[in-house]
């Protein structure tokens, strides 16, 4: 772990301790660098140093005034703008020996040297940090159930189960109470009545989100549907209210909101900046933000991580030794992976030409060195939010949210190259909802529709996050399997598809059930993927034949 962090320490004294240590690290190399740009400026002012060695003057006073404002220093950094704006002026080289302007470079490295002696770091970024929401903690899977009926009890119980959740059954309101304060749930779902009077479940209700403990979801499953009990449950703070009998669909998607299942991994960000203080900053302040990061010191480098870490948003600097941000946002636009990809710039440029001129290669914002913890968290969040929405509605299938057709394909040709470097094998099962236009003829596509949203989430909740499902196409899914041979993915779509057959569907208060058949085959067996495909095609053909809710090798 970096600069020695204590890997049980509190997450905020975490942060606290790696930033005091980046500071340090900056006040500690900070006279040294000024040194080091002295010397080279008097080695290109006697001639010792060829002239065109004015860029890497220019690249290290560039970096020390977008380091010195982010770490307290902030008159430090105003004078190293001042330099580096006069070294923008200077185009034919011969200029730079001019004594009019080797006067004012001396004299502005001759104040940044008095200013390095005398300042002390002001501000502190610590608390501009930790002042940035972090991500709220998990509520976990844990749900409570406070119901009187216990058939009732029993069958959502078994229901929560298939996708996932631990239920406990609380029949009175005063084994819940109990239970709630001393070991909360994620979510409590909740009748209004009980045999203990009228109104003690939505005093229960009230209490839950008035202080009992935080960050507890309560669903009202209630037989009334009337504008009164709707409107207490309201003033109660509840967080939903559900009528008597309930559609098992309904609930469990209301369930996985209130419990935040299902929600996005946390974004990636790749951070290429050649200062590693500033860079290791940034990070700081985007991973306490709750998003994940990684930092590429050598811009030649960063075309190999992104292939690794699948950034979603690139943070770069624009000046740097070897490949400035401009050309390297023109290579990675180059590559079809990364079109798309947002690319932001983080520089001490403040000139609108330049700043526009390095976004030509391939930029999408620039942001302005030094910057606020609050702002960047903000500008980043912004853009990777809009980018992983559109990502999601090229990529995905707007019922289910599993990938759709194309992307499918695409994922499975993706993972059959990773298998054939690895030398292990990729399982597909081809999965499809039988009779399903018998259920579509008899309850109508609404109730089919949330047929198929149910096989999606049970895929979602019983498949690794390595694995692909997606919708192949109306009511059949593909599912691709990295590193898995077919008997093992058999076995897995077998529990599925029992899981499946068990659970109820509703239909104008009648219940009905459906099952799955699916064909299983893996690599070892086809090598590319239209015959993989065709392979488990062929082996859910023959499950179909052979009486259907069943799985066949192939």
């Amino acid at each position: 772990m970096p600069y020695g962090i204590v890997p049980s320490m509190d997450p905020k004294a975490r942060v606290a301790q790696r930033l005091l240590q980046l500071r340090e690290e900056f006040a500690q190399g900070l006279h040294e660098r000024l040194d080091q740009i002295g010397d080279l400026w008097c080695a290109i002012r006697d001639g010792t140093a060829p002239p065109e060695n004015i860029e890497e003057l220019k690249r290290s006073v560039h970096s020390m005034a977008g380091n010195a404002g982010t770490f307290g220093y902030p008159g430090l950094g105003t004078l190293a703008r001042m330099l580096n704006d006069l070294f923008d002026t200077i185009a034919p080289q011969r200029e730079l020996l001019e004594p009019e302007t080797r006067a004012q470079v001396e004299r502005l490295l001759c104040e940044l040297q008095n200013e390095a002696a005398a300042a002390q770091p002001t501000g502190d970024e610590t608390s501009a940090i930790l002042g940035v929401a972090s991500p709220p903690p998990s509520r976990g899977r844990t749900i409570y159930i406070v119901e009187d009926d216990a058939a009732l009890a029993e069958d959502l119980s078994l229901h929560l189960g298939y996708y996932g959740y631990k239920t406990r059954v609380f029949p009175t309101i005063v084994e819940a109470r109990e239970q709630i304060i001393a070991c909360p749930p994620a979510l409590v779902i909740l009748d209004l009545v009980f045999d203990e009077g009228p109104d003690v479940g939505l005093k229960l209700a009230r209490e839950i989100c008035h202080g009992v403990t935080e960050h507890i979801a309560v669903l009202i499953l209630s037989v009334r549907g009337d504008f009164e009990a709707r409107l207490q449950a309201v003033r109660a703070n509840v967080s939903s209210y559900l009528i008597k009998p309930v559609d098992m669909a309904t609930l469990i998607e209301r369930v996985d909101e209130l419990c935040c299942v299902g929600e996005n991994e946390p974004y990636r960000v790749l951070i290429v900046d050649d200062s590693r203080p500033l860079a290791s900053f940034y990070a700081a302040v985007l991973e306490h933000a709750g998003l994940h990061t990684r930092v590429v010191n050598d811009p030649l480098q960063a075309i190999d991580i992104m292939g690794e870490f699948e950034p979603e948003l690139v943070l770069m600097d624009v000046y740097m030794p070897g490949c400035n941000g401009a050309e390297l946002a023109a290579v990675i636009r180059q590559q079809e992976a990364y079109h798309s990809t947002p690319i932001v710039f983080l520089s001490s440029e403040i000139d609108p030409d330049r700043q526009l001129a390095a976004m030509r290669g391939g930029g999408d914002d620039f942001l302005t060195k030094p910057i606020s913890a609050v702002h960047l968290v903000s500008s980043c969040i912004s853009r990777l939010m809009r980018a992983r929405e559109m990502r999601r509605l090229i990529t995905r299938d707007s019922l289910t949210r599993l990938l759709n057709h194309s992307s499918g394909t695409d994922r499975l040709d993706a993972e059959l190259a990773r298998a054939h470097r690895e030398g292990l094998p990729v399982a597909v099962a081809m999965l499809d909802i039988d009779l399903f236009k018998r259920v579509n003829d008899r309850y109508g596509h609404p109730t089919g529709d949330r047929v198929i949203k149910t096989v999606a989430r049970l895929l979602l909740e019983r498949l690794r996050k390595s694995d692909s499902p997606c919708r192949y196409g109306g009511e059949e899914f593909l599912v691709i399997l990295p590193a898995t041979g077919k008997e093992a993915a058999a076995n897995l779509v077998d529990r599925i598809r029992r899981d499946f057959s068990g659970i109820r569907h509703q239909h104008r208060g009648a219940y009905f059930f459906a099952s799955l058949s699916a064909g299983v085959s893996d690599s070892t067996s086809a090598g590319n993927p239209s015959a993989l495909i065709d392979r488990a095609d062929a082996a859910l053909y023959r499950a179909k034949l052979a009486g259907r809710n069943r799985v066949e090798l192939g």
